[in-house]
């Protein structure tokens, strides 16, 4: 983009939970020239957050094409907070299309993203605008920690038919996950099943594996990069938590497949708005093991990433995806992903920051 804006960043969907801490990171490591601001449909909270931040803002409603076109037209990169995306996101998906403005949000609806690529697809070409769904925690670390552990397997001279990725973490619930949740089960998306029984032992770390909720939209996102095949897991220190596991996500998909259990699930969880606690969120953490199937001595890239996963890591991820389009350091264009975009340049951002770190058992 030549073309000089008002803004280099808005971050749109500010005053909800996740937006909120976006907002709060941005303000944190933003560098001195960057113009940024916010952007939300509710001008009061839109007041009151600009002000504790020193912020410009501007009211955009999800479904006012004007408002998303000042906006789209306002800045080079549109940073989304505003889920459940299919339900809020397509009509600022197209704008910044139209109007040659860069996007990345936090979506892990895949449905959604297919819908966006076949209708807006050759026109973000055509625009030569760089979009990055999937920019937070799902899916920005299986992305690039992917990304980086074939390259490794490449390094050593050799090619794999299929690894794995094993999380091991603690965090809480926001009301806009929930939501998106929520929503996908009402419009009855089917989640792909597991492509491993459902608990194993992983005998490399010793311990037993299970399902794990962010493996459908993560494994789409790592297929769109690689073709070797790749899966992940909930990772557990024995086979009975493996279990226990395993029928509480059994519980809680029976109790989104039907109505009733949706108004449980509503009036138990949180509000969108909602989230967890900042002890809560300050104790949480995330460790992502790769490992390659089958074999004696398999190669073992271990990704450790401070903070709350739905929360803390998400929006440090969705932030530096932002920073790195608005240093125009994309290296594809149209519907893509975080690896294919940005790869080991964004992987250095999170690294230099201190977002994330990891080792390996080949050093």
């Amino acid at each position: 983009m030549t073309e000089i804006r008002q803004f280099d960043l808005i971050i749109h969907g500010a005053t909800g939970f996740t937006g909120r801490l976006a907002v709060r990171e941005l303000s944190r490591i933003a560098p001195p020239n960057l113009r940024w601001a916010i952007s939300g449909r509710n001008s009061e909270r839109l007041t009151a957050l600009a002000t504790e931040f020193d912020r410009e803002f501007l009211v955009a409603d999800s479904f006012s094409e004007s408002q998303l076109d000042e906006l789209t037209k306002s800045c080079s990169v549109v940073l989304s907070c505003a889920g459940p995306f299919a339900s809020f996101g397509e009509k600022l998906v197209a704008s910044c299309v139209k109007n040659k403005c860069n996007y990345a949000d936090l979506t892990g609806e895949s449905h959604w993203i297919e819908e966006m690529t076949a209708k807006y697809g050759a026109q973000a070409l055509a625009n030569e605008v760089t979009l990055i769904p999937s920019s937070g925690f799902d899916s920005v670390p299986a992305s690039l920690g992917a990304q980086e552990f074939l390259k490794r397997i490449a390094l050593d001279g050799r090619t794999i038919k299929s690894f794995g990725g094993y999380y091991s973490m603690r965090g809480g619930l926001n009301g806009g996950t929930l939501a998106s949740g929520l929503k996908l089960a009402e419009d009855k998306i089917a989640v792909p099943n597991a492509s491993r029984p459902g608990v194993f032992k992983v005998a490399a770390l010793n311990k037993y594996a299970t399902d794990f909720v962010m493996a459908p939209i993560n494994e789409r996102v790592v297929a769109l990069d690689c073709d070797v095949d790749y899966h992940e897991h909930l990772l557990t220190p024995n086979i009975f938590v493996a279990n226990l596991v395993r029928g509480y996500f059994g519980l809680l998909g029976w109790l989104m497949s039907c109505s009733v259990g949706r108004s449980v699930l509503r009036k138990l969880g949180p509000n969108p708005g909602e989230g967890p606690s900042a002890k809560i969120i300050a104790n949480g953490f995330v460790k992502h093991t790769f490992l390659e199937d089958e074999c004696d001595n398999p190669l073992r890239l271990t990704f450790t990433w401070p903070g709350d996963p739905g929360n803390t890591v998400t929006v440090r991820c969705l932030i530096h995806t932002g920073l790195a389009l608005v240093a125009s350091e994309s290296q594809a264009i149209g519907f893509t992903t975080p690896a294919a975009a940005l790869g080991n340049t964004l992987l250095q951002r999170l690294l230099d920051a201190e977002v994330c770190s990891y080792t390996c058992n080949s050093e």
